[in-house]
C-alpha cells in the first residue's frame, strides 16, 4: 500500500493521480482552506472584474475536491483525519467538507476519547 501526506495546496489532481496513493493522510484544516478558497474564487474573480482587486486571482488547486475523481471512477481509497471528534454535526462545514469527497472509505483518528461519539457519520 502506498500513502501520501497531503499538506502543500500546490498538489494538482493530475499529480496525485500519478502518484496513485491508496491512502491520504490530511488535516481538517488542510480540507476546509481549500474549501473556503474553492467557495471564494468566484467572489474574487467578480471582484476583479469590477476592479475592486488589483491581482488576478489565483484557482486553488483543490486536488481533493476536483471532479475528475468522479468522472474517472477513482475514489480516494482511504482518507485519513486526524481529531475525529472536531466533526461535531452532520449539518456543519467540516462534515459537508469531507462528504464532498469521492473516497472509499475514511479512517478518523481521535485519541480524546470524550469527544467521542457512537454516531457513525460516513
Amino acid at each position: 500500500m502506498t500513502y501520501f501526506v497531503l499538506d502543500d495546496g500546490k498538489v494538482t489532481p493530475q499529480e496525485l493521480l500519478r502518484l496513485k496513493p491508496d491512502i491520504v493522510i490530511v488535516t481538517y484544516e488542510f480540507l476546509e482552506t481549500q474549501r473556503r478558497d474553492r467557495v471564494k474564487l468566484p467572489e474574487d474573480i467578480a471582484n476583479y472584474q469590477e476592479g475592486e482587486e488589483i491581482q488576478i486571482p489565483k484557482r486553488s488547486a483543490t486536488c481533493l475536491h476536483a471532479a475528475i475523481w468522479r468522472m474517472l471512477r477513482l475514489p480516494i481509497k482511504r482518507l485519513i483525519l486526524d481529531e475525529g471528534h472536531r466533526i461535531k454535526s452532520l449539518m456543519g462545514k467540516r462534515f459537508a467538507t469531507v462528504s464532498s469527497l469521492h473516497y472509499t472509505a475514511v479512517i478518523e483518528l481521535n485519541g480524546t476519547l470524550y469527544y467521542t461519539k457512537a454516531t457513525v457519520l460516513y
